[in-house]
């Protein structure tokens, strides 16, 4: 689906609905091939977009460093920091 249509044109939606879609229909080879270099082709700021829920699933087969930390931000914003006492957002 994402071939007919050239990366710089990829809405953000679209790249973190269809990681979402992936885990949620069991597709886990697919979201091993592709959990790294679909992240990487949003701005660091749609990356922030993605739930805590997201980065659980990409976490573990992400490398990349700039992602890892925005990971690390999306949990911050959701689940508060360790200790913090903070309650997620909702």
């Amino acid at each position: 689906m994402l071939e007919a249509v050239p990366a710089d044109e990829w809405e953000p939606g679209l790249v973190i609905g269809l990681l979402r879609l992936a885990n949620e229909l069991g597709q886990r080879e697919w979201l091993d091939a592709h959990a790294e270099p679909l992240p990487l082709t949003l701005r660091p700021a749609d990356v922030l977009r993605m739930r805590a829920s997201d980065t659980d699933v990409l976490r573990p087969v992400v490398r990349d460093g700039g992602l890892l930390s925005s990971f690390e931000k999306i949990q911050e914003t959701w689940r508060g920091s360790v200790g913090s006492g903070r309650m997620p957002p909702g």
